[in-house]
């Protein structure tokens, strides 16, 4: 079976830990049987120096030029199918869906995320009115759909067109992560959290809120966010893997995003989460995690998902659990069936063959 995994458009310096789920992804598909894959990723970074192993990056052009490259190399690997990561509608994939199959990875709801972002800043709007009207276009002509969560194969929004599909969480490569937590000798309490205030869903106005309600008896290290540290608060702003790995193992429990419900979402499988388990940090969130679904795990800790969730009474079985759990390094045998890549893309590889053969 032959893949081309096409992404439309994606900042790979802005979106790091989403290029690497596509190379894991591409690695672990060619390590199978009678799989052949390659992606095309469009993107406006300056790659030139860089080069990955099945991988060609496309540059957009004003003349929109680099439309005639994509479907020159798209004729050159002549693709079984065409996976695809939802972007906005051009008319262009209109052509590929037609002379393609066309399976799409839905990793969000992107009605409500469109909404969501028109509220932030007003120039979104023009976006969220399009993508209202134009996405049925692209996801009318797909053959199927792969949902990264249970609660996004329910949304009306997609079940109104009727695709065959299936849920198939995020995961990442285990084998790839080589350090892990360190032992704390010290009495303060560490905790771990990569986000943004820009991104409302991720919660750090409630992070914040309770490093004010535990005060100096913890600490909390954030990556992804600028601002002045203070005494129990570290901000690192943006950084690497390399960079934020020594951040992360230095600490003792990792937090996942805590205002879902501010996305009307109950369930999801970060690449965050994943990567704090990797690094083997117990974990606080306030969601439903997709591969952990209504499994009894001792290292995940989840609050309830509503914008109370931080208070007195929360902040104090959050210090417990973290007590507890100060010294456990959660251990890849624990996780490999859960989230580790080659298990969760060879199912996915297996329902492709078996759509391609009924098909």
């Amino acid at each position: 079976m032959n893949i081309v995994y096409f992404v439309p458009s994606l900042s790979i310096n802005n979106d790091p830990g989403v290029f690497k789920k596509i190379l894991n992804q591409i690695e672990s598909w060619n390590k199978l049987d009678s799989v052949s894959a390659r992606a095309i990723v469009i993107t406006r970074d300056c790659i030139e120096d860089v080069t990955y192993k099945n991988i060609f990056f496309i540059k957009p052009t004003l003349s929109q030029t680099h439309i005639f490259k994509l479907f020159r190399l798209l004729n050159k690997y002549k693709p079984d199918l065409v996976y695809m990561r939802y972007f906005l509608f051009k008319p262009y994939y209109y052509i590929l869906q037609k002379k393609y199959k066309t399976f799409f990875e839905i990793n969000t709801d992107d009605v409500e995320e469109w909404k969501m972002l028109s509220k932030v800043k007003i120039k979104f709007l023009f976006y969220s009115l399009y993508n209202f009207f134009s996405r049925g276009i692209m996801y009318k002509n797909a053959c199927a759909f792969l949902f990264v969560t249970h609660e996004l194969s329910k949304k009306v929004s997609f079940t109104k067109y009727a695709k065959p599909f299936i849920i198939s969480p995020n995961s990442i490569n285990l084998s790839a992560f080589k350090h892990k937590k360190c032992k704390n000798i010290d009495k303060k309490l560490k905790f771990f959290f990569i986000g943004s205030s820009g991104i409302p869903w991720h919660g750090l106005d409630k992070i914040e809120y309770l490093a004010q309600l535990l005060g100096n008896i913890i600490e909390i290290h954030i990556v992804g966010t600028e601002k002045k540290s203070s005494e129990n608060l570290f901000y690192y702003g943006h950084k690497t893997y390399e960079e934020y790995h020594q951040i992360a193992c230095s600490c003792d429990i990792g937090i996942g995003s805590l205002a879902l419900h501010r996305y009307n979402l109950n369930e999801a499988c970060t690449l965050k989460s994943r990567e704090y388990l990797a690094f083997g940090l117990p974990i606080i969130i306030a969601y439903e995690d997709t591969a952990f679904f209504k499994k009894d795990v001792d290292f995940i800790y989840k609050l309830p998902n509503c914008e109370d969730n931080i208070n007195a009474k929360s902040a104090l079985q959050i210090l417990e659990f973290a007590k507890t759990n100060k010294n456990k390094v959660v251990q890849f045998f624990e996780l490999n069936s859960y989230i580790d890549v080659a298990v969760i893309e060879e199912k996915k590889i297996d329902y492709l063959k078996g759509h391609l053969l009924n098909d």
